[in-house]
């Protein structure tokens, strides 16, 4: 292990892990995250606005999205823009205080002047691409801190065979303290149990350990490539989502024009391969990540200062 990297104890590990199994639904496709819109150039633009907790670093940002984009459905209301266009950046909002007014819902602008429309949330991030992808001034669009587009699995990576980057993770509770790369001493809106404690904290990389043999483990192709993935790069844990268990950060599965790759291929590969059940649009993961055991399970705090790989 890299310097700057320590182990947390056994027990962190083994009463994460004890959280639940992966129960990941499309309602809920993202693990709390919401979906991620590429910019194409006549996207139109929506001022951003984010009134309830102070002034966030994207206030007043143009932010475009594609026509027909809307947020996540649910209590929380993520959407993201990723825009090589117009702010060469990507910017997150969520809308979850419980205002229906900064659900990050977009108000069309004014063909007639050119005027933006408005975008108002009631938190959000702006990510320069010349950046790291951290928040300043605690400013994001999950718990974490991370931009949202870091951590996404995508179908055209299962389809791949490989995933080239460190997941996100949520769970049912996490630890106060958040430490790098989240915002620092950051609370958790769920905290653990007492008898679930000492846990993880926002930051902890959920690493699945060296010794493990992946190709062991009797997974569908797909789930092959997840589990590799965490043990290759680990999950890095991003938000809090209630009650329903461990859950990997995903892109939207709605958001495809033509065949989606998520229903027609991947959902029912695994399925087939006793790693899933129910249709594709009901689809849970049923044993993706459960056969792994507490034990296999490692959680590792990184330094700020740690070196590049």
């Amino acid at each position: 292990m890299a310097a700057g990297a320590t182990i947390r104890s056994s027990t962190v590990a083994a009463n994460y892990w004890a959280e639940g199994l992966l129960q990941l639904q499309p309602s809920r496709q993202t693990g709390g995250e919401g979906p991620l819109y590429t910019v194409s150039p006549g996207n139109p633009g929506y001022t951003f606005a984010c009134p309830t907790y102070g002034v966030c670093n994207a206030a007043g940002l143009v932010v475009h999205y594609p026509i027909g984009a809307s947020p996540q459905t649910g209590t929380d209301h993520h959407i993201a823009s990723f825009d090589p266009v117009y702010l060469n950046g990507e910017v997150d909002g969520w809308g979850g205080d419980g205002n229906p007014n900064h659900a990050c819902a977009l108000t069309t602008g004014s063909a007639a002047t050119g005027a933006p429309g408005t975008q108002t949330c009631s938190w959000g991030g702006f990510y320069p691409f010349s950046g790291n992808g951290l928040a300043t001034n605690s400013s994001s669009g999950n718990a974490g801190g991370y931009a949202q587009g870091l951590m996404l699995i995508t179908a055209q990576e299962l389809l791949q065979g490989h995933i080239d980057h460190a997941l996100g993770i949520a769970s049912s509770c996490l630890d106060n303290g958040g430490v790098y790369p989240a915002i620092a001493g950051r609370a958790t809106d769920s905290p653990c149990p007492a008898n679930e404690e000492p846990n993880a904290r926002y930051g902890d990389l959920i690493h699945l350990k060296s010794s493990v043999n992946v190709a062991a483990l009797g997974y569908s192709p797909y789930c092959t490539v997840i589990a590799q993935a965490l043990q290759t790069y680990g999950a890095y844990t991003a938000d809090t989502n209630g009650s329903w268990g461990i859950a990997l950060s995903l892109e939207s599965m709605n958001d495809y024009a033509g065949t989606n790759p998520w229903y027609a291929t991947i959902f029912p590969s695994m399925v087939a391969g006793g790693d899933g059940r129910g249709s594709p649009q009901s689809f849970t993961f049923a044993s993706c990540l459960d056969r792994i055991p507490a034990a296999d399970i490692e959680v590792i705090e990184i330094s700020a200062n740690l070196p590049p790989a």
